[in-house]
């Protein structure tokens, strides 16, 4: 009976203070299938069937969750995830009817300086109120780590005796970019304006040239130009928020090309991602710095044959490996709530209270 109250005092103490309590007390796996309900995938996902398809979990920790993507199963479900910063738009009008102990989470994948590009009904009644879990590309302020990728290590014994000689030398252009926001909280409009008066840049998309190529948030062949022409790949963020790189990089990176990125804190790419595998804007104090380096790159063919070798003892992965791992890490959650049993009381306070993004200081 003291074991009882003792437990029954942590987890109203955990509900009240939002920190889960790990206590002694023995785990019992719920022997009930969890059923979780994507409500509004956004196109990110939708339009990337590998990934949704790769959602198994038979190889998750906790095997009993089932997940669908669309509202049509809300009413029956555990858990419903809202891409949160579209929520009061025509695809979601108003809040479904929300059964007893149903967990309502908040995902998002754009960064938090484009959570009010649609609108604020997110961060209104009765929606801010109303989410008991976050899912971001952010680990350090989400219940649930969703990232656009990773750089991960080739295992030793990786063949890397490729001729990156030859492969520098046929690499006729300087670098490209491929972008759809022409105007950005991280004015990387204004820092690539600058760059290009000391580097060629082919800006594609939305912004530049038309790309006749490909559909837009779809991966597919149009990108091996960067195998083949480019020295360079711009992976610029459009905006310079904590942990932000998207499929710009990941998607992207197992191309034989140079990356460089520019997003995050100050700093965040070079102490997440390993050394030799990117070029961080964060590293020149101007985009006239790094157009001169970029320069020297270009016109040395064995320093470039240098550094596509130092890259490609990495390789990057996408959406296909952290959306199944994160679906993973919902299932243990819902099969463990009274350790992560929660209401946030005022969601746009959780997306803007710790100032996520900054300005750019490289404008100079």
């Amino acid at each position: 009976m003291w074991n009882y109250l003792l437990q029954k005092s942590l987890e109203e103490l955990n509900v009240s203070l939002h920190i889960p309590v790990v206590d002694n007390f023995q785990q019992t796996v719920a022997k009930k299938t969890y059923h979780i309900s994507f409500y509004n995938p956004p196109p990110y996902i939708t339009l990337r069937p590998h990934a949704m398809k790769s959602v198994d979990f038979n190889k998750c920790e906790f095997k009993n969750c089932r997940l669908v993507h669309n509202e049509v199963d809300t009413r029956f479900s555990d858990a419903v995830i809202f891409d949160g910063r579209f929520l009061g738009t025509k695809a979601v009008l108003k809040a479904p009817v929300r059964p007893p102990g149903q967990v309502w989470i908040f995902a998002a994948h754009e960064c938090p300086v484009e959570y009010k590009v649609p609108g604020t009904k997110w961060m209104q009644p009765p929606w801010m109120s109303s989410f008991n879990w976050t899912m971001t590309y952010d680990n350090t302020n989400s219940d649930i780590f969703l990232p656009y990728g990773e750089i991960r290590k080739h295992p030793e014994g990786h063949n890397n005796n490729r001729n990156f000689t030859e492969i520098a030398l046929k690499k006729t252009d300087g670098a490209l970019i491929v972008v759809s926001h022409c105007w950005t909280d991280g004015k990387r409009e204004v820092y690539l304006k600058e760059l290009k008066k000391y580097f060629p840049i082919k800006v594609l998309g939305k912004c530049g040239d038309k790309w006749n190529c490909g559909h837009q948030y779809t991966h597919d062949d149009c990108f091996d130009i960067l195998n083949t022409t480019y020295k360079f790949y711009l992976a610029f963020e459009n905006g310079l928020c904590r942990e932000y790189y998207s499929e710009k990089l990941f998607e992207n990176y197992n191309y034989d090309v140079l990356f460089i990125t520019r997003g995050g804190f100050k700093n965040d790419s070079l102490t997440r991602f390993p050394k030799g595998s990117h070029i961080s804007t964060d590293q020149f104090k101007s985009a006239k710095a790094l157009g001169e380096y970029m320069t020297r790159i270009a016109n040395d063919p064995s320093l470039l044959a240098r550094l596509l070798k130092d890259k490609s003892q990495y390789y990057g992965v996408g959406y296909e490996e952290t959306y199944p791992r994160a679906m993973c890490q919902m299932c243990k959650m819902l099969n463990n709530q009274y350790l992560f049993r929660r209401r946030i009381p005022a969601i746009g306070t959780w997306a803007y209270s710790s100032n996520p993004c900054r300005k750019p200081d490289d404008l100079n």
